[in-house]
């Protein structure tokens, strides 16, 4: 699960027994494990690498150059 969570892909029974070579019938005798998918519904988990953060407007003035002081 924790490949799948960081590629950012969903979190389903059959990612998880393709990702792990595991047959269908081992999320019977794995309560947790299947708790666990089965609460996650599918969804995707957010990607591991964060977004990048847009850049800022600026206004007019801090275009024009700046004056020496002295």
């Amino acid at each position: 699960m924790r490949t799948l969570i960081k590629r950012g892909e969903p979190i389903t029974f059959q990612a998880v027994q393709g990702e792990a070579g595991v047959s269908h019938s081992f999320f019977y005798t794995h309560p947790t494990l299947r708790q666990r998918i089965e609460t996650s519904d599918g969804r995707t988990r957010p990607h591991p690498h964060p977004l990048p953060i847009p850049l800022m407007r600026t206004t007019s003035s801090s275009h024009s150059p700046r004056r020496s002081r002295g």
